[in-house]
C-alpha cells in the first residue's frame, strides 16, 4: 500500500481510486471515500461513480443528492453505463417534478450496452409510456433482454405480463414459469405470486404445502400480504396444521405493517376470542385503526 500511498499523495489517478478500493474492502469509508473523490474530480469515471454512491448511501461522507447526482452525471456524460443508470434511478425515484423523457433516454443508454437492470427498467418505462411511447411490445423486448442475464426483476415483469396479456398471448403456464424463475432468486413478489398460484392451482396442479412454503418465503422478507395469506393457512389449515394462535400471530404481524385486511382479522380475533385472550377493547382499537388507515390511504 506504501507504493499506492506515494503515487497517489503526487496526484496519481490510477493510484488514488486503487487506494480507495483498498480503504474501502478493508472498512475505512472516510479515508476511502477522500480517495475515490480526488480520482473522481481528475475525470475517473468509476470513482465518479462510486463517489456518487457514497453521497446516496452516506458511505464515508454525508447524505446528498445533490452531490450524488453531480458525480453520477459527470460519468453518465462520459458514458458510464452504471452511472446512467444510477442517476435514472435517482430521478425517477425523486419526489416532485421528474423529467420522464430524461429518464428513459438515460435507461436507454446504459441499456444499449447490456446493462441488464436498466434493461428491465426501459421495459417499465414502455409498459407505463413514462417518458416514452407506451408499447407492450417493446416492454416485453427489453424485460425479455434482461431475462436473458438472469435479472429477477424482468422474469418477474415477464410473468405480470403472461399473467394479463400484455404484449405477449395470455398464458397461466408461461407467467408460472417466470414467476418460478423469479421467486428462485429471491424475488418476495414473485414468492407470494407464485404461491397464489400454488393454491388456486393456476398455471400448476393445486399444492397447498408448497403455497404456505413460498408464501413463508415471502413473509421472511417483510412481505405484508404473504404475512397475511400465512394467517388464513393457518386459520383454515392449508398446506399446514390448522392453528388459531399461528394465524392470529401473522394476522397481527401483517397488521402492523400496515395491512387493513390483517388489521380487521386481528380485531376479529380480539372479538371472538380465536387464537388470543378475547378483549372488546383490542377489537375496537384494531377495528378503529382499520377505519383510519383506510382514510389516510384514500386522502
Amino acid at each position: 500500500m506504501s507504493y499506492y500511498q506515494q503515487a497517489a499523495d503526487q496526484g496519481h489517478e490510477q493510484a488514488q481510486f486503487n487506494l480507495g478500493q483498498i480503504f474501502q474492502n478493508k472498512g475505512a469509508d472516510e479515508l476511502a471515500f477522500h480517495y475515490f473523490r480526488k480520482a473522481a474530480d481528475q475525470g475517473n469515471t468509476q470513482a465518479q461513480n462510486i463517489v456518487g454512491n457514497c453521497y446516496f448511501n452516506g458511505r464515508g461522507v454525508n447524505v446528498s443528492l445533490t452531490q450524488a447526482i453531480h458525480y453520477y452525471q459527470m460519468a453518465a456524460n462520459k458514458g458510464f453505463a452504471d452511472a446512467q443508470f444510477n442517476l435514472a434511478t435517482l430521478l425517477d425515484k425523486s419526489e416532485g417534478f421528474k423529467d420522464f423523457v430524461l429518464i428513459s433516454s438515460l435507461y436507454q443508454h446504459a441499456a444499449d450496452q447490456g446493462h441488464s437492470s436498466a434493461q428491465n427498467n426501459l421495459g417499465l418505462s414502455y409498459e407505463k409510456g413514462r417518458g416514452v411511447e407506451q408499447s407492450y411490445e417493446k416492454a416485453i423486448q427489453f424485460y425479455q433482454l434482461s431475462a436473458k442475464a438472469g435479472n429477477p426483476h424482468a422474469y418477474f415483469n415477464l410473468a405480470r405480463c403472461y399473467d394479463a396479456g400484455k404484449g405477449v398471448p395470455c398464458s397461466a403456464e408461461k407467467a408460472f414459469e417466470f414467476y418460478q424463475l423469479a421467486a428462485d432468486k429471491g424475488h418476495r413478489a414473485a414468492q407470494y405470486a407464485l404461491a397464489r398460484y400454488y393454491e388456486i392451482g393456476k398455471g400448476t396442479m393445486p399444492d397447498g404445502m408448497t403455497a404456505f412454503q413460498y408464501y413463508t418465503l415471502a413473509a421472511e422478507q417483510g412481505y405484508a400480504a404473504a404475512e397475511f395469506q400465512l394467517g388464513l393457512c393457518y386459520e383454515t389449515g392449508t398446506g399446514v396444521q390448522q392453528d388459531y394462535v399461528q394465524a392470529f400471530g401473522h394476522y397481527l404481524r401483517a397488521a402492523q405493517q400496515g395491512l387493513i385486511a390483517a388489521m380487521l382479522n386481528v380485531a376479529k380475533c380480539y372479538a371472538e376470542g380465536r387464537g388470543v385472550e378475547p378483549s372488546s377493547e383490542r377489537s375496537t382499537y384494531y377495528y378503529n385503526l382499520a377505519a383510519d388507515t383506510e382514510k389516510d390511504q384514500a386522502a
